[in-house]
């Protein structure tokens, strides 16, 4: 059976569907879809936005032999400055196995979904 998953993404219904065979691949598409992209309303500081672009970066290491792919949600709204660029971070598995995971927490540990850099202390937070 098809399973759809629809959630909004700056303002744009976005459905994501997969074929299932039966309860417990419904339930393994449901929690992934839900892991990714249940949160897509920047939230930082008392402010909230839903001017959210998904972004893929690439970057090269400093010897340009090893490339590097950076996948994040991104707050783009000026009006809200403390969500402005504000940016949810996705990890992948060492495998690689081309699935996603949400790093929730900053690097102290402190649970935040949504991290802005600061220039000041080169943080992000």
């Amino acid at each position: 059976m098809r399973v759809d998953y629809k959630f909004y993404l700056g303002g744009k219904e976005v459905v994501i569907s997969e074929e299932c065979k039966g309860d417990k691949d419904i339930f393994r598409f449901l929690h992934h879809a839900e892991e990714i992209f249940g949160n897509t309303i920047c939230e930082r500081e008392g402010e909230t936005s839903g001017n959210v672009k998904v972004s893929v970066r690439k970057a090269t290491d400093t010897s340009g032999k090893k490339e590097y792919e950076y996948f994040e949600m991104v707050c783009y709204d000026p009006s809200k400055s403390k969500c402005h660029f504000a940016k949810r971070q996705f990890g992948t598995p060492e495998d690689d196995a081309g699935s996603l995971f949400p790093k929730n927490k900053t690097a102290d540990g402190k649970w935040q979904p949504w991290t802005k850099f600061n220039k000041e202390d080169g943080k992000e937070e």
